[in-house]
């Protein structure tokens, strides 16, 4: 995870003749009439709308002018968690109390839910899916990999439901009961109005053959996707673990209650070769859905047939999900992309509104450089009327010309991708973003850039584009995942905003403002940290996306909401202020950093031990759950400890868990450290 900025839009004789009403063409969330003018500014969903588009497009508030001249940090967010999901926005929510809120949701990987009041930054509701020390969250010693760090909870984006009044969201969990330890990967249906259930929560299951979900190995990244009545739950795996028990899912549920709808689809049915795995990562993006309800998502690396496993390519399956009826592109060098880890899924699917014209129904996504990295980073337009199915013609083709059907246009743009584009319109036309990454195995600034979309032939053609993430190493790890705010289509209004992630040894966490016309930069600026954990040689990809809704920007980081706006003359020169909603693990961020913690030194018997996981039972009495993978990293964890002896533990407390740095045997339970 590359061309110069120019110094103005031109003119766009070659677009579309005239701009189509994409209001029409949104596939909107379910809203009530009474809620309809309240509702305008809602983000419900991952990127906006069922489409991915990535188009705030109700922003009356920001603009080119006032975001160069008088924007900033607001306020920081404190809570412990690092924040894959994209918070969403829920206007005039009447709560349970009886007052009413415009609501920011922020979902954690510590598997705490969080809604805040968007005008007063007031905590309103929040929900803990954890009761430590019998439920947690998962981790990474649990899954044994890294991306995902140290806490693997709450992950993928929710999506909520104004008519419901409800929130979905998976929630992974590791539970111990009378010394037995199990996994959970659970589907809830929150009320908005206090984060209580709202129907009682469901496993999330799914069996094709002998091939079962798994609730430990399967992984939620991408976001939640709701239509035609159900949510829709898309699974991959953890790295690529586990290959003989892990496979790509897509799993359909009654929204109303949560009762699984049957006709599972497993992407991959064959029993995948070790590293293929054919499933929908896409970089936390959801799956899409266009407006007769179609289900679109990206496979990655694996086997492919086309009959019973759909490896490397763009699916498009009805809402029951019949695979029986699934269309689908695959590109000609699918096994040798597949065999280099070059996988399409490492981006998502973005929708375009329907077209005038001959291609009415569009499809742009894109994925991982060729050839080990030194190839070309295709994109590609695709015609969702006529898929194509597996390609006979090798690609690429040369850069920038028309391929043959089906695919309508590819080339070779700006870097890899870990995410998708984004799209807005105006009067004049129709643009598409791309926020590259990554060419080749040469360190290069990321690049954004600004299509415009052509009509004859159907493409993009380069308008701008600009370099950002200075010294930014690996930041194919973290993806970027550009966004656009406007005032509808008002020419002038819109604003790119973009995160830039930190590499693998981790860092700081950037947000850019861009103006699309000229890709001239706006704002730049920190907002927060993302950081590697004990014990881990690697921060894990942020891949995070921002949320713009009524005049602010909601950035996600590690243990922090970053929230930004204008900052006018009476905070000028003043620092934000910081709102705590729970305290921060501070003690993992302090270590994370190089810098000691404070240590906690406890006495106690061990009364299960499961891996680097262990429960302790210290001299009081208490059950407290002991990650002892730093001690295994350092060597001070070692084999002849065991069920029921006693030991003594020196380390740091993070949420419900110990993070136990040394761990020695004790001769007994007398005297010592205080537990």
């Amino acid at each position: 995870m590359k061309p110069m900025p120019r110094a103005a839009m031109p003119s766009l004789t070659v677009l579309l003749a005239c701009a189509v009403a994409v209001g029409a063409g949104l596939v909107a969330q379910r809203s009530s009439p009474s809620r309809a003018a309240a509702a305008a500014k809602d983000v419900l969903t991952f990127h906006g709308d069922n489409l991915r588009t990535g188009w705030f497009r109700s922003e009356t508030t920001l603009t080119p002018t006032n975001v160069r001249a008088s924007f900033g940090p607001l306020l920081t967010f404190r809570f412990p968690g690092k924040v894959y999901a994209q918070p969403l926005f829920v206007s005039g929510e009447t709560v349970a109390s009886g007052s009413t809120h415009d609501l920011v949701l922020i979902a954690t990987a510590a598997d705490q839910l969080y809604a805040v009041d968007g005008t007063t930054n007031a905590l309103v509701w929040r929900r803990s899916f954890t009761n430590p020390p019998s439920v947690v969250q998962q981790s990474w010693v649990d899954t044994n990999c890294m991306d995902v760090n140290p806490d693997v909870g709450i992950v993928g984006t929710p999506v909520a439901d104004r008519a419901l009044d409800r929130l979905f969201v998976v929630v992974p969990t590791r539970e111990t009961s009378n010394g037995a330890t199990t996994y959970h990967l659970r589907l809830h249906a929150v009320s908005l109005k206090n984060g209580a259930d709202a129907v009682p929560p469901v496993e999330v299951t799914g069996q094709t053959g002998s091939q079962r979900v798994s609730p430990l190995n399967n992984f939620q990244r991408a976001g939640l996707l709701e239509a035609n009545g159900n949510v829709y739950v898309a699974l991959a795996s953890h790295c690529d673990k586990q290959t003989a028990v892990t496979h790509g899912w897509l799993l359909a549920y009654n929204a109303t209650t949560l009762a699984q709808t049957g006709n599972l689809l497993n992407t991959t049915r064959t029993n995948p070769q070790n590293y293929f795995l054919g499933s929908p990562w896409m970089a936390g993006f959801a799956p899409a859905a266009d407006a007769q309800g179609n289900i679109y998502f990206v496979t990655g690396n694996g086997p492919f047939n086309g009959s019973t496993s759909w490896a490397m390519s763009v699916m498009k399956v009805p809402p029951n999900l019949d695979i029986s009826k699934a269309t689908y592109f695959t590109p000609g060098t699918w096994a040798q992309d597949s065999s280099e880890d070059d996988d399409l899924a490492s981006g998502g699917a973005m929708l375009l509104p329907d077209q005038s014209g001959a291609y009415a129904h569009l499809l742009i996504t894109g994925g991982k450089c060729r050839n080990y990295g030194d190839g070309p980073c295709l994109k590609y337009i695709l015609n969702r009327d006529r898929l194509g199915g597996a390609q006979a013609t090798p690609s690429p083709y040369p850069n920038g010309t028309q391929p043959p059907a089906p695919a309508l246009w590819q080339a070779d743009t700006a870097g890899a991708m870990w995410g998708g584009p984004a799209y807005f319109a105006t009067t004049s036309g129709q643009y598409v973003l791309y926020g590259g990454g990554l060419s080749g195995y040469t360190y290069t600034n990321p690049m954004l850039s600004t299509y415009a979309l052509t009509a004859s032939p159907v493409g993009l053609r380069l308008l701008s584009s600009a370099s950002y993430a200075n010294g930014c190493l690996e930041c194919r790890s973290g993806g970027s995942q550009p966004v656009v705010s406007s005032n509808g289509m008002q020419p002038g209004t819109a604003v790119v905003w973009v995160v830039q992630t930190p590499g693998g040894s981790g860092g700081t966490i950037t947000l850019y403002a861009f103006n699309p016309s000229t890709m001239a930069t706006l704002y730049q600026g920190a907002a927060g940290q993302w950081l590697k954990s004990p014990g881990t040689t690697y921060q894990g990809g942020a891949m995070v996306s921002p949320l713009v809704a009524n005049g602010k920007v909601y950035v996600p980081a590690q243990e922090q909401v970053t929230v930004f706006g204008l900052r006018g003359a009476a905070l000028a020169g003043t620092k934000p202020s910081t709102v705590t909603l729970a305290p921060p693990a501070t003690a993992l961020a302090a270590t994370a950093r190089g810098h000691a913690a404070a240590p906690h030194r406890v006495l106690g018997r061990i009364v299960a031990l499961t891996g680097a996981r262990f429960t302790l039972r210290t001299r009081a009495g208490a059950l407290l759950q002991v990650d002892a993978s730093e001690a295994i990293r350092s060597g001070d964890f070692s084999a002849p400890l065991f069920v029921g002896k006693p030991v003594l533990v020196t380390g740091t407390r993070v949420g419900g868990v110990f993070h136990a740095v040394s761990v020695s045997r004790a001769d007994s339970l007398q005297g010592g450290p205080d537990s």
